[in-house]
């Protein structure tokens, strides 16, 4: 199982917001494999956590998009890692990080960042 891009910039975004942010994760094998699960994890201004449902099988040869959120509660730089598990050949831990800077004023949504490697 792989995740296509592991890092997220999302630029300035108006704060306080939540922002959507999701990534790709790719099974390279023959069976069946399993997301178990993302943490929530926080730095001062901003808090990144999983909003998909859990556990979710992605089948062989296929790919899953993996939705987390971003909130963002004051202005400053940020940068937060969530930890993924994943389930192949035994569970192994893939960090997912997002960065940025809030802006001072509403921005609810200004910001969706694009995800390369859904083909």
């Amino acid at each position: 199982m792989v995740v296509t891009v592991t890092e997220h910039d999302v630029g300035e975004v108006g704060c306080p917001s939540t922002v959507p942010v999701s990534f790709v994760v790719k099974n390279t094998s023959a069976t069946p494999l399993r997301i178990l699960g993302g943490t929530d994890a926080c730095f001062g201004s901003a808090c990144f956590g999983p909003r998909s449902p859990e556990p979710v099988v992605v089948p062989p040869r296929g790919t899953h998009r993996y939705e987390g959120e971003l909130r963002i509660r004051k202005p400053g730089a940020f940068e937060c890692s969530m930890d993924l598990f994943l389930e192949s050949e035994g569970v192994r831990k893939v960090t997912v990080t997002v960065r940025g800077t809030g802006t001072p004023g509403p921005g609810a949504g200004d910001a969706v960042p694009e995800v390369p490697g859904d083909d």
